[in-house]
């Protein structure tokens, strides 16, 4: 945790955006915020912690000044920080993505400019009968848990925040907060995957083809945060949550918001690359068609970014950015993982070159395990 001041996490994230654009690393075309911005106490993994909307502001001044191609804010900021960065990013020029912090209602969000909703938490909210007396009730939560020493458990409250949420939810009155979506053209990013991969848990840590391309001692981190009384717990709480999560996906797709393809990746049982291939399979349970998955990894994402003009479709002058399959994912959306060819910025990726990078992430993980 950080107070008041981002730390050398946009560094290291700068080198290495230099280095995929130099060509140096291998790796895909790499855009990011540094760290989170929360309140305290933090709900997000080492994010930068404001007190006062002088910090708030002086905050989107060092991101924007060191690189950062967005502010990402999260659960736990006050209303006054938060409308406080809204207010400072518009000066700047520089977006603002990310949750929408819960002292905050999600047409607030989506009016103040936030471009990007993340997890369809906001949906969460803004469609549960209790959301007032609720979002009362997880203030007094944090509050408690700022005072005392014991604040690792603040993680664990939220999602019990979010269960409380969903458990009201009366899909009739979604309708503001969709509107307000689509009146400011805000995405969103509903990463399915996260929450599906940690209610089945056993069932991923189990498929030795998944898990062949993770580190030993990530997976067995994994395993023992499944196993503890902690990680039962929150697959108890998020269970119910799943089909409620793809319903909220399916009414946001159906009044045409955009969406993006997003996997989270960094929690447990998510393994990078493979993963957003699940969530596009996901998506299309949740009720998108084939083709409106493929565009939320393709060309919506573009058009957020702004981008549009050189990335997300195929087209002459456009950057080659390419993967070339063996089947019509349009026809079956798990298509996408029977891949030819992959072509990254204007570089080709024969199979056979793909399957030699696969073999030296195995061959690296046996040699750490040594």
């Amino acid at each position: 945790m950080n107070d008041g001041t981002a730390d050398a996490t946009l560094e290291l994230t700068n080198s290495v955006k230099r280095r995929l654009a130099e060509g140096d690393l291998r790796g895909p075309r790499l855009l990011a915020n540094g760290p989170a911005v929360d309140g305290n106490p933090p709900l997000s993994s080492n994010p930068v912690v404001v007190h006062t909307v002088a910090e708030a502001r002086a905050v989107v001044d060092e991101l924007a000044d060191h690189g950062a191609d967005f502010v990402k804010v999260y659960e736990n900021l006050s209303r006054e920080a938060y409308f406080a960065i809204m207010d400072q990013a518009r000066h700047r020029g520089i977006p603002v993505d990310g949750h929408v912090p819960f002292r905050v209602l999600p047409a607030e969000a989506a009016d103040a400019g936030q471009r990007t909703f993340e997890h369809v938490l906001a949906m969460a909210l803004g469609c549960s009968t209790e959301a007032e007396p609720e979002r009362e009730a997880f203030a007094r939560v944090l509050s408690d848990s700022s005072r005392s020493a014991v604040i690792e458990q603040t993680p664990l409250a939220l999602f019990r925040h979010e269960r409380t949420l969903y458990d009201t939810r009366d899909p009739a009155i979604c309708v503001e907060t969709i509107e307000a979506y689509r009146r400011n053209r805000v995405a969103e990013a509903p990463s399915l995957v996260g929450y599906h991969h940690v209610v089945n848990a056993k069932e991923i840590l189990s498929d030795t083809t998944r898990m062949r391309l993770v580190p030993g001692a990530i997976r067995r981190n994994w395993e023992v945060r499944v196993e503890s009384e902690t990680g039962q717990t929150l697959q108890s709480i998020l269970r119910p949550i799943v089909p409620l999560q793809s319903d909220n996906v399916r009414l946001l797709n159906d009044a045409g918001v955009l969406l993006l393809a997003a996997t989270d990746v960094g929690i447990p049982m998510l393994v990078p690359g493979l993963s957003l291939h699940e969530e596009l399979v996901l998506l299309v349970e949740a009720g998108l068609t084939p083709l409106e998955a493929l565009r939320t990894a393709t060309l919506n994402p573009a058009r957020v970014l702004g981008l549009d003009d050189s990335l997300g479709s195929i087209d002459v002058g456009k950057v080659a950015d390419l993967v070339l399959l063996d089947a019509n994912p349009v026809a079956n959306i798990r298509n996408t993982q029977r891949i030819r060819a992959v072509v990254a910025n204007g570089r080709l990726y024969r199979r056979a070159d793909l399957d030699r990078l696969l073999a030296e992430v195995e061959a690296l993980n046996q040699q750490v395990e040594k």
